[in-house]
């Protein structure tokens, strides 16, 4: 059928969570896909980590309040705000001070996921306050709706919307973190990803968009939180992991089509970057992707 349905009823954690489960033979490439939804009630004391994970999640806090720990930083996310769990980023997240959440939660998947992040600006946001949280409740409902469809006659027209869903979700927290921002940085955004498969250098940036190198770092930093060439390098290493993940192309041509010319220091960077090598990392996404089509999947009684 189209979805597993799971139950978890313990005495600090409730959670209802589906999910999606295409037939092998129907299989469809698209660029973004609902994996997985459910909503959920923790009370004091409980608590998920992660190391260097391979999924992403949209995290929505109804009620409440999470304790967060990602990329080395620490959050409080309150009522009508959501935390992203992004790929390659370890992360902890508990009950927070209010010793009760209730939230809802999705997983994100498909082949132009980065793409999708990095051109609506999320790839460098963690906890987003939402300006429209009831359209965000609507999205996630509709989405439960058609996770608990069991017909299999219009399996693909439900892929289809649940692609749609996916990317209205990413567009809503993206409306909800643009800010009125410089033309000469969104130039400099535009140029930096025009460019993935170059080389450059702050100067080079800089020289684009006609800015000194100290005006512009303050003002990179004031909008993106982070320096130019760091944004710029996580970038790269997003596109590298998605050609991996996506083509046959070997490490060293990824290397060169994403602006290295040295293979060996594009693996040691990118290792750095995810935690394991470029192998590696193919490897494990291999290894993740076949473990799922080899399961067997039975939907829970409703």
């Amino acid at each position: 059928m189209k979805y597993d349905h799971y139950v978890i009823e313990q005495p600090r954690k409730w959670e209802h969570t589906w999910v999606y489960r295409p037939f092998e033979e129907k299989r469809y490439n698209y660029p973004l896909l609902l994996k997985m939804i459910g909503y959920a009630r923790w009370a004091s004391g409980e608590s998920y980590s992660r190391k260097n994970p391979k999924i992403f999640f949209v995290e929505y806090v109804r009620a409440g309040n999470v304790r967060l720990v990602e990329d080395g930083q620490e959050y409080l996310v309150e009522p009508g705000e959501v935390y992203l769990l992004h790929k390659g980023l370890s992360h902890t997240y508990s009950t927070g001070p209010a010793d009760v959440v209730l939230k809802r939660f999705v997983q994100i998947g498909g082949s132009g996921l980065y793409h999708y992040l990095r051109t609506l600006g999320l790839t460098d946001q963690i906890r987003i306050r939402l300006h429209n949280p009831r359209a965000f409740e609507r999205l996630f409902k509709h989405a439960v709706n058609l996770f608990r469809q069991v017909s299999a006659e219009f399996d693909r027209q439900m892929d289809i919307q649940l692609s749609c869903l996916a990317y209205q979700m990413l567009l809503e927290l993206s409306l909800s973190v643009q800010q009125p921002m410089p033309i000469m940085l969104e130039r400099a955004l535009a140029f930096m990803h025009q460019h993935l498969h170059e080389s450059l250098t702050r100067d080079d940036i800089c020289g684009h968009v006609g800015l000194s190198a100290a005006y512009f770092n303050r003002l990179f930093s004031e909008h993106m939180r982070c320096t130019p060439i760091a944004y710029f390098l996580r970038q790269k290493f997003n596109w590298a992991a998605q050609l991996l993940t996506t083509t046959a192309l070997s490490v060293k041509e990824v290397a060169y089509r994403t602006g290295f010319d040295d293979p060996l220091y594009f693996s040691s960077q990118f290792k750095k970057h995810f935690g394991v090598s470029p192998i590696e990392y193919r490897k494990q996404e291999e290894q993740s992707a076949a473990r799922e089509r080899r399961r067997t999947y039975h939907p829970c009684s409703r």
